[in-house]
């Protein structure tokens, strides 16, 4: 039987997509509330075997305050979701019980893996509120590594897990210090792995019990695959699968970023805009086969010819965008200048042993501390359009359209 979640988001919008996600990953939803008193009816009434709580909600109860209601006399486990909590409210929530947080947007693949290791800790809380003897049967065949400390941080008991996970070396930390004393709540450790490789482990830490007398309970887990799979949906969700460039996203992110540390630094930063010429006539001609080796082919030019603090992307179609930091009108120029040289002496499309030329035109311009970014990438534009009038094949500068 599929487990069941209730949703608690005020954002209806959010909600939504959460129960779809839910859905994908192989659970049934209770239903959606947006506020802390339907949360708990709710849970009255129907039981559900997890909570996801917004910690920010409508109604007189936060979502902190509400999960502590429901834990207290149901203990069903709580996930928490927060977007920008302020420190006050989330030094709170540290200080309830739950098992896990999400923080918006959310990702399936990070829902997913919350969702099973707060079911999985869940049932590992149980299982330790059971009797000492069931607690050590289960325990030792677990694949979750386990280690026990008293209230000064001394390791009382570990696992075989904990071994795999460390890969052997920790045998002798019983009765020596773990750490003095562990704060609740998950934190990300390195491990050593077998392969010789740096892993992650998350560190999840409760309070507990052990032979009658207050101990903590931490929990860990090798997430490295896990982390690098995240790594991975990251960088495809800013990358151009053509030309393994950044896309428009991810360079919109990137110039945010630099104009940022631009302008706390007052340095200014030079973007430039090309497209390449008579795009489509290649197309056209020699078919759109011919026309990805031409945007693969100036890819790998354009990340040859600038620095490794700079970046290059697939702006859209045949344009592309390059943000050179600190770096000022004339650093750009060189730049693009560069490129064109480049382009002059490699073959990038050859038809029956016959050279095609291709070029480049662009736009150049530079920002500073009082520019926009949108207002001047559409400058930086209309100096590329100016470029293609006056015959393509050239640099056109902001500067150049004011003269």
């Amino acid at each position: 039987m599929k487990k069941r979640i209730l949703i608690v988001e005020d954002d209806l919008l959010i909600a939504e997509s959460m129960r779809d996600a839910i859905y994908e990953c192989g659970y049934d939803v209770a239903n959606i509330v947006t506020n802390g008193l339907d949360a708990i009816n709710e849970v009255v009434e129907d039981c559900p075997d997890l909570v996801l709580m917004d910690i920010r909600i409508q109604g007189t109860m936060d979502g902190i305050e509400t999960a502590k209601e429901i834990y207290s006399k149901f203990e069903i486990p709580i996930v928490y979701l927060t977007a920008n909590a302020d420190s006050d409210t989330l030094n709170r929530a540290k200080h309830s019980i739950f098992y896990g947080y999400l923080v918006k947007p959310i990702s399936e693949v990070n829902l997913n893996a919350t969702l099973q290791l707060a079911f999985h800790k869940y049932e590992a809380d149980k299982l330790l509120k059971a009797s000492q003897e069931s607690f050590h049967n289960i325990v030792e065949k677990n694949a979750t590594g386990i280690i026990i400390t008293d209230t000064d941080g001394v390791v009382q008991y570990i696992n075989p897990a904990v071994e795999q996970i460390f890969n052997g070396k920790t045998k002798s930390i019983i009765g020596k210090q773990f750490s003095s004393i562990i704060s609740t709540g998950i934190t990300d450790i390195d491990i050593t792995r077998k392969d010789g490789e740096i892993g992650i482990a998350e560190m999840y830490t409760t309070e507990s019990e052990w032979e009658g007398k207050f101990a903590q309970l931490t929990m860990i887990n090798d997430v490295t695959e896990r982390r690098n799979k995240e790594r991975e949906l990251i960088h495809l969700s800013v990358t151009d699968h053509l030309t393994n460039l950044l896309n428009r996203r991810g360079m919109i992110k990137k110039i945010e970023d630099e104009k940022r540390r631009s302008d706390r630094a007052v340095n200014p930063f030079t973007l430039i805009l090309c497209d390449i010429d008579k795009f489509k006539t290649i197309n056209d001609t020699y078919g759109h086969i011919m026309g990805d080796i031409v945007l693969k082919g100036i890819s790998k030019i354009l990340l040859r010819s600038i620095r490794k603090i700079d970046s290059a992307a697939r702006w859209g179609g045949d344009e592309f965008l390059l943000l050179l930091p600190e770096t000022d009108q004339k650093g750009g120029l060189i730049v693009a200048e560069k490129i064109k040289n480049m382009l002059d002496n490699t073959s990038i499309l050859v038809v029956n042993n016959v050279k095609i030329p291709v070029t480049l035109t662009f736009g150049v311009g530079t920002l500073n501390k009082n520019s926009n970014i949108n207002e001047s990438i559409s400058k930086i534009d209309n100096a590329l359009y100016q470029g293609k009038t006056n015959g393509r094949n050239c640099t056109v500068t902001i500067n150049d359209l004011s003269k």
